[in-house]
């Protein structure tokens, strides 16, 4: 499945297109970069496992690379923000 996104930060916006694999579900959602304006890489997965008591671990795996260097402490808050942005929308969709 393909999804389209625009996003924007900073004062500047993005549009990338991801493919979505669900073929390792229901443990394993991954997603690899088709297409996008500023970034060579945005790949990743969820990875779903019993943590017993009717609980679930998730672990959560990216790898993204723009097309232009940033200097270290703007990567690591842009990772920082992408990965707490993305375990609390799923949370939130989780919990409904």
């Amino acid at each position: 499945m393909l999804v389209t996104y625009r996003a924007g930060a900073m004062g500047r916006s993005t549009q990338y297109t991801l493919r979505y694999d669900h073929s390792g579900g229901p443990r394993e959602l991954s997603w690899v970069l088709e297409k996008g304006d500023i970034m060579r890489t945005l790949d990743g997965a969820y990875v779903f496992d019993d943590a017993g008591d009717g609980a679930t671990e998730v672990t959560y795996h990216l790898e993204a690379d723009l097309v232009f260097p940033l200097p270290g402490f703007i990567k690591d808050r842009a990772r920082s923000f992408i990965l707490h942005t993305a375990l609390n929308e799923l949370k939130k969709r989780a919990e409904q």
